[in-house]
């Protein structure tokens, strides 16, 4: 599988490539003007990068986190979440808990859970 990068002016780039470029634009002054980067014309050195910086930090944020974490964040997975919060509250007051509903909680606060022999 290749991995490829595509340009604003609808070209496709390797990410060896696109790093290189990126390196070029901050060494340039931000006043100048670069063609190729858009369909139309010139840009500044500046605009392009404040691009890119847009173009990696939407990436990031739209990053699909089920296959990353192997967790559903539907609603009923939200909601158990907000009541495993709520439990935590309730322990950090010294009311009983006797049980979480999400593994995650469960692996890192299960020490916390009331006994049933109490």
């Amino acid at each position: 599988m290749q991995i490829a990068i595509r340009l604003p002016n609808r070209k496709w780039v390797s990410p060896a490539t696109y790093c290189h470029g990126w390196r070029v634009l901050k060494q340039l002054p931000p006043q100048e003007m670069v063609r190729g980067w858009g369909e139309w014309g010139e840009e500044s050195a500046a605009s392009i990068l404040r691009q890119i910086r847009f173009g990696v930090h939407d990436r990031i944020n739209r990053h699909d986190r089920t296959q990353q974490f192997g967790r559903k964040f539907d609603q009923d997975y939200q909601a158990s979440l907000r009541r495993d919060h709520m439990r935590l509250y309730d322990i950090a007051n010294r009311v009983r808990v006797y049980q979480f509903e999400t593994d995650a909680v469960r692996s890192r606060f299960g020490h916390l859970l009331a006994r049933n022999d109490d």
